[in-house]
């Protein structure tokens, strides 16, 4: 069986619970949940320095 390239490996539910549980979520998760509208939500559980720089505008390259 292959796996699907396209297919997330983790899937939006369980990044949300990680973050509201406030485990150590690595960074590429948060900027997805941002990413795919959970931007308000992510910045009202993230309170850290952390959470916050993800949430500011930065170019992308």
């Amino acid at each position: 069986m292959t796996s699907e390239p396209d297919k997330p490996s983790v899937d939006m539910k369980t990044i949300v619970r990680a973050i509201d549980y406030r485990m150590d979520v690595r960074d590429s998760l948060l900027q997805r949940a941002v990413r795919d509208g959970y931007a308000e939500w992510v910045k009202s559980c993230v309170l850290t320095d952390k959470g916050k720089s993800l949430l500011e505008d930065k170019p992308h390259g």
